[in-house]
């Protein structure tokens, strides 16, 4: 019962937790309703405005919209149900591209029956009077309001927000309320119980602000706002699109965001790095891993490499529109792309300005890249070609050796196979030592083309020479390939190891067709074949290679490489390669017209009539070649030449591990740069109707810094990428810096003083406290561009101390809390709640930076496709920020929670409250197993005492102490119940996803 009683009531409290718009709705006064709804209208007037307005309605006014249109009356006072506007918007009739939601809908409703109040005239636009557009203004805090409250300017401008609408700062937060609070907004994680001592314990004046400090000190506070950034920065680990292929190495731009926060590098620098840093700095892995911000966005890779230039241009355009959007978003506040098929409809950007800003970016490209500057490159690739020329004289020595002690060794018909009884055995065998005789007696085959035998190996290196046997005896159904060769051209395209033919139909051993390097299990027009996800070859080129492949008679096909797996997949078309009417070839893709050859040496090659089990291949290729041993081709030879050799195969081993540790050349996901097209002005945006040509430069809207960077319509990609961060950055611009402490006052108070920390244009809202955003702005100027001064200068506020208490009548005037009067509690976001969980579990590993945690398995079929698992592994409970960001991978639980798509920009996450929200966290494995460990550590903490396991389970979730009602009710509950539920109902209560 009571277990019962606990589930309902946090379901209940979390249901409840959030205000809905429909009630802030109702306590929203008269002339913010008036103004919500004339701004709604606003968007109309695209239409409905000008000379001739869709209709004959005119919306610029309350007058022009009593007028009417041709249809008649359009708006009856007091009447939404009898008004045209308002029954044409709840139909999803207008606006036609973007209908209203129903919380805009409710808006119009009610304006219309409380007498559509419309004071003054909405203006069309913004014009370069804007106040975002103006230069930051210098102001004095006001006078003191409430002077004992006030700790420093911050609370100067709201204070005397507060005063002119009759409301008082509400009382401090209580110390441990205050430290849960903080610890989270700076490092994303709850104070420990020592922390929480430590600080009550601290009775010095300046207690809180040590506690600030050493926070922003934490390496922690890099990991909690990279999360911030990289919402911005639409970061994400995959292509997205119909194939959405991972980006291994995008990591780094993840790393570098973290870094860069925890040394504080000043936003100048940080948005010059992200621009353009590989110009800048050339000879920085920084500058070039930076660029990654470029490129986070989904890459169509199939719209990029369709036939059709047409399309590709198309798909092209796209992907500069949300490079430009992007860009002007992040930095400037302003929606730019917006303009790129016509002049901005509500902000002072023309079409040329678009594709001015398009031109600064037409060079970039995505893709990997080293991160070694030239000049490391350059004396990496003479350092390999040294290597590799000493390997190649170490190999013509061992070539020789090696075949005068097969000459010495092979004795003629012996079946070396037979003798290890714990391999499988073939059902052929080409050696290559008895020219191209089948060991096995089966399959004799004969030489075609260029190919040639020497020392033991089959050379196919002039590629037009293969090897073909007589027509199998038997009938295969299920079989096994299995090969040893060296590929010293690791560039060439589709080459058959070992194949078997019947007429038109194959299977066979195919490298690089149909990827770059990597290996695939080849067959007629692919119809059993599918890309693997096994990784391209990096070994030596004269590295010996072992390769196989098993074809079951259900379909199913596995590939091999050095005995470990490559890819498995299932076929629909299993083939039976008929007796007298089938044979082998080797070197060869298929017989027809068109031949695909491959340039190789084949030391041994196999062909076995049934399915060998990944056991077995995997012992086989430890056993390696069986024709000659090599401590019988050792023995063969004289003493001296035995030294030689031995001394030659080891300088072989350490040429080779040189020769691949420095062709590890350490890759990161960045902007590539390409040779600029020239840049059109497109007519409606079409790649089809090019106009003028536009040189790259600035915003026209903004006079100060220039908006002419002199540059001509053909200057360096390079060049104009740096004078576009330049622009953006410079002192004198004063969007980036207004849009940036904007950004960071919101994710302090859950709000921005620009409600829309992307958009400082005329569709978005205006500042609530426009004076204290220059102010601030200014300020963090002053301070050289740091955030860490920025974050001290909010967090040692008053107004940030403040406690939530509600105050109803204030309630009442500003629902919102946009005037401050307290600290609105907020949810945590999905990732701070997960890394929450493992935190007070005792599971959260503290492992920083490197390749991220991969929370699935991935499938190739053409496409990638990836299956969520759910593991107790140290990778696993790494921070959220840590997990890779698949497009189409994304984890039920964090997605419940408002964790936003990682293809699109989200300045601002939403918070919502739903049922789904209480059922993951409720039936998740994830918490039920972190449940578990909480409940383990209590027991082991507490001594299995009862009233000590509930002290230090309410420390930990809330940060608080238990009051003497729940010990009473929690001891009561644990009499009957296990720990474990106990801990799963508090791991699920409001109080534990929220911060007050």
């Amino acid at each position: 019962m009571h277990k019962a009683l606990i589930i309902i009531a946090f379901i209940g409290v979390c249901l409840s937790a959030a205000r809905s718009p429909a009630k802030a709705l109702q306590t929203a006064d008269v002339s913010k309703l008036d103004e919500e709804a004339v701004k709604i209208l606003s968007r109309c007037q695209s239409c409905h405005s000008g000379s001739n307005p869709g209709g004959g309605l005119n919306l610029i006014s309350r007058e022009m919209l009593l007028k009417g249109g041709v249809s008649g009356n359009a708006l009856i006072l007091g009447h939404s149900e009898r008004s045209r506007v308002f029954l044409r918007v709840a139909a999803k009739q207008m606006p036609p591209d973007s209908p209203l939601n129903e919380t805009e809908v409710g808006i119009i409703k009610k304006w219309i029956d409380r007498g559509a109040k419309w004071d003054t005239a909405t203006p069309l636009r913004a014009d370069k009077n804007w106040w975002s557009l103006q230069p930051i203004s210098v102001h004095t805090p006001p006078p003191a309001k409430f002077k004992k409250w006030v700790r420093n300017p911050i609370d100067l401008f709201i204070g005397n927000s507060l005063a002119k609408n009759g409301m008082h700062p509400a009382p401090p937060a209580d110390k441990r309320t205050l430290l849960r609070r903080v610890y989270f907004d700076l490092i994303g994680l709850p104070p420990t119980p020592q922390d929480i001592e430590n600080f009550l314990r601290d009775r010095s004046v300046n207690s809180y602000e040590k506690v600030v400090d050493r926070l922003l000190q934490d390496p922690r506070y890099g990991e909690r706002w990279a999360r911030h950034w990289l919402d911005v920065a639409r970061f994400g680990e995959s292509h997205g699109f119909e194939r959405d292929q991972l980006r291994p190495n995008a990591w780094r731009y993840r790393d570098y965001v973290i870094k860069s926060l925890n040394a504080d590098k000043p936003y100048a620098q940080f948005i010059n790095e992200q621009i353009a840093g590989d110009v800048l700095t050339p000879h920085s892995e920084d500058g070039i891993i930076a660029t990654g911000f470029l490129v986070g966005a989904p890459w169509d890779e199939v719209g990029y490499t369709q036939v059709s230039s047409v399309m590709k241009a198309r798909v092209h355009e796209e992907a500069m529109e949300e490079l430009v959007g992007t860009v002007s978003q992040t930095f400037l506040g302003l929606t730019v792309n917006c303009a790129r098929c016509h002049d901005h409809k509500f902000d002072p950007i023309k079409q040329s300005d678009f594709y001015r800003l398009r031109s600064a970016l037409s060079g970039v490209r995505h893709g990997e890249r080293s991160i070694l500057t030239t000049e490391e490159e350059k004396m990496r690739s003479i350092s390999i070609a040294k290597f590799r020329k000493r390997l190649d004289e170490v190999n013509n020595q061992i070539t020789s050796l090696e075949a005068e002690g097969r000459k010495l060794a092979f004795t003629p018909n012996e079946t070396h196979l037979q003798k290890k009884t714990n391999l499988p055995v073939p059902y052929a065998c080409w050696t290559f030592e008895n020219a191209a005789e089948d060991s096995q007696h089966h399959l004799n085959a004969k030489l075609f083309g260029g190919a040639t035998i020497s020392a033991g190996r089959l050379l196919l290196g002039k590629g037009d020479g293969y090897l073909q046997t007589d027509p199998l005896p038997v009938t295969l159904k299920a079989k096994s390939f299995e090969a040893w060769l060296v590929l010293p051209d690791r560039t060439q395209k589709g080459g058959g190891v070992l194949s078997v033919q019947n007429g038109d139909q194959f299977d066979s051993i195919v490298y690089a067709e149909r990827e770059s390097g990597k290996w695939i299990a080849g067959s007629n027009n692919f119809e059993r074949t599918q890309d693997l996800i096994g990784p391209p070859e990096v070994s030596s080129p004269q590295s010996l290679i072992h390769i196989a492949s098993v074809y079951r008679a259900d379909g199913t096909i596995s590939v091999y490489r050095n005995g470990k797996p490559y890819g498995t997949y299932k076929t629909h078309s299993p083939v039976t390669f008929e007796a007298q009417k089938s044979f082998v070839l080797i070197g060869l893709r298929h017989i027809g017209a068109v031949k695909g050859f491959l340039k190789a040496e084949i030391e041994e090659a196999r062909l076995y009539d049934r399915d060998l089990s990944a056991a077995e291949i995997e012992e086989s290729y430890k056993a390696g070649v069986v024709n000659i041993s090599h401590e019988r081709l050792l023995a063969a030879l004289s003493k001296d030449k035995q030294k030689e050799l031995v001394l030659l195969e080891a300088q072989k081993s350490q040429t080779e591990k040189k020769i691949e540790e420095l062709n590890k050349s350490d890759l990161t996901y960045a902007a590539n740069s390409v040779n600029p097209e020239t840049t059109h002005i497109l007519l409606r945006g079409d790649p089809e109707s090019p106009a003028d040509i536009v040189a790259p430069a600035g915003l026209s809207c903004l006079t100060q810094p220039p908006s002419n960077w002199n540059l001509s319509a053909d200057a360096p990609e390079g060049t104009r990428r740096l004078c576009l961060a330049k622009w953006i950055s410079s002192t004198d611009n004063p969007l980036p810096w207004r849009v940036i402490v904007n950004r960071i006052w919101l994710h302090h108070f859950g709000k921005g003083i620009v409600e829309t920390p992307s958009d400082f244009g005329f569709n978005g809202e205006k500042p609530s406290h426009p004076e204290l955003l220059d102010w601030l702005a200014q300020s963090f100027l002053n301070n050289g561009g740091r955030l860490k001064p920025l974050h001290r200068l909010i967090l040692l506020s008053n107004t940030y101390r403040q406690s939530s208490a509600y105050i109803s009548d204030y309630g009442a005037k500003d629902a919102d809390d946009r005037l401050l009067w307290r600290f609105a509690p907020r949810r945590l976001e999905g990732e701070a709640v997960r890394d929450e969980l493992l935190s007070v579990s005792g599971a959260l590993i503290d492992k920083k930076g490197g390749p991220s945690f991969r929370p699935f398995k991935e499938f190739v079929d053409n496409a990638h496709f990836y299956k969520l698992v759910d593991s107790d592994t140290p990778d696993f409970n790494r921070r959220s920020i840590y997990r890779m960001s698949v497009q189409s991978a994304k984890n039920p639980l964090l997605e419940s929670l408002d964790c936003p798509d990682p293809s699109t920009k989200t300045p601002h996450r939403s918070i919502t409250t739903t049922p789904l929200q209480a059922l993951e966290l409720m039936n998740s494995s994830f918490v039920m197993r972190q449940s578990s460990l909480l409940a383990e550590r209590l027991r082991h903490d507490s001594n299995s005492k009862p009233a000590q396991e509930l002290k230090l389970l309410y420390n930990l979730a809330y940060g608080r102490e238990v009051s003497k009602k729940e010990l009473i009710e929690g001891t009561k509950f644990l009499k009957n119940n296990t720990l474990e539920t106990f801990c799963w109902a508090v791991l699920n209560s409001s109080e534990f996803l929220y911060v007050r």
